[in-house]
């Protein structure tokens, strides 16, 4: 009687539910419910206690499209510049060309070196037994208006069981300018090398890819803010702790991860930008961000997934190492944003619906959450804030 009530004239097999209702059917029905406990039951139990749940996913789903639409309209106002909003619409499907962040080519060609020597220190600290390695991803100042310049040179936070020692990494023309006898060949030879010098004296090292008259010139940095970051907690046990982060500190954080990624983005690397590998502070007297990531395993469950995404089949054929890593850059800026961590990551296997899904610990608990669930979320919170 009351699934007739919510249907146009009460024509079932018919007409499907329009909007409209018959108040007085329905008020009759649910007198009917109210006058027996067992109807009462049932009704509570089939419908009531589902109420909640449904609201959620229409909520959600809500976010999804509304995330969409703001996404879309912004693209197309980014190509088309000219443009009013309520043009936006109107455009055809082949006006929306893809969009490139325009940047100088001394920079392109700057971002272009960092990630090949990145890659190449990388290969040098694989294989090093006892050598815990940090590589610092950016220092952003809050109250600039726009990305620091990109600059040639990388810092390393490197520790043995003898000592933690912030290093200064420039990359050099071995042939010209060292004797190639005297390189090291390891990360770890080379810290050695380096820590045991005179305070003013550098060491070079020669990473196995390198080519003929490649290397690094190592020093050790005096007045050190990556060892001082090393004492503080990683943003996982932060977020454990302390779930939200004011916005000030969101945003600097944020910022320095985004930075950081398109400096190394597809260097090995990001392979372990997870939350627990990322520590980031505030400098007291220049009041800019550091934030650094450290060279160890992260989420398994996240690994697995995109292992698994990645060898579909249909995704065989295509690299998606830099696809990957800006899935895990999503994760981290989502956790810090909901103050949740990621429990579970699992990769679909169904071809209809292709990607992966995770499950954050207290956003939402249990429930599994694709990319666009989580870009809803995200964008909830970023209006409160």
């Amino acid at each position: 009687m009351i699934g007739t009530a919510f249907l146009h004239q009460g024509h079932a097999h018919r007409e499907r539910y329009n909007g409209n209702y018959n108040s007085a059917r329905f008020k009759k029905a649910m007198e009917r419910v109210d006058r027996h406990m067992s109807r009462r039951k049932r009704f509570l139990s089939a419908v009531m206690f589902k109420a909640d749940a449904l609201d959620q996913q229409l909520s959600r789903f809500e976010k999804k499209i509304t995330t969409l639409e703001r996404l879309s309209i912004g693209h197309v106002l980014t190509v088309h510049p000219t443009l009013e909003g309520e043009a936006v619409h109107t455009l055809p499907i082949q006006a929306r060309r893809r969009v490139e962040v325009r940047i100088r080519q001394e920079e392109r060609n700057i971002i272009k070196g960092n990630r090949k020597d990145a890659g190449s220190l990388h290969n040098a600290f694989l294989g090093c037994e006892n050598l815990d390695c940090h590589l610092a991803l950016a220092r952003v100042d809050p109250a600039a208006r726009r990305l620091s310049a990109p600059t040639s040179q990388l810092y390393l936070l490197l520790a043995n069981s003898l000592r933690t020692t912030e290093i200064h990494v420039k990359p050099v023309d071995i042939l010209n300018a060292r004797d190639i006898r005297r390189a090291s060949k390891s990360l770890a030879e080379a810290y050695t090398a380096t820590t045991t010098a005179r305070r003013d004296k550098a060491t070079d090292l020669i990473p196995p890819d390198a080519q003929p008259g490649e290397g690094f010139e190592l020093r050790v940095v005096q007045r050190s803010s990556l060892v001082a970051l090393n004492r503080i907690s990683p943003l996982s046990i932060l977020l454990a702790s302390q779930p939200r982060f004011n916005a000030r500190q969101m945003l600097a954080v944020a910022v320095s991860l985004v930075e950081g990624c398109h400096r190394f983005l597809g260097t090995p690397w990001l392979h372990h930008l997870d939350s627990s590998n990322v520590r980031g502070e505030q400098d007291p007297d220049s009041k800019a961000w550091t934030v650094m990531l450290a060279a160890a395993p992260g989420n398994r469950n996240v690994t697995q997934a995109l292992a698994q995404f990645s060898s579909q089949a249909s995704n065989r054929r295509r690299d998606l190492g830099q696809h990957t890593q800006l899935y895990r850059l999503g994760i981290v800026l989502a956790e810090l944003a909901l103050g949740s961590l990621v429990t579970y990551a699992d990769a679909s296997s169904d071809p209809r619906t292709p990607g992966v899904s995770v499950v954050m610990r207290d956003y939402a608990p249990g429930e599994r959450l694709d990319a666009g669930d989580i870009a809803g979320a995200v964008e909830d919170v970023a209006g409160e804030t």
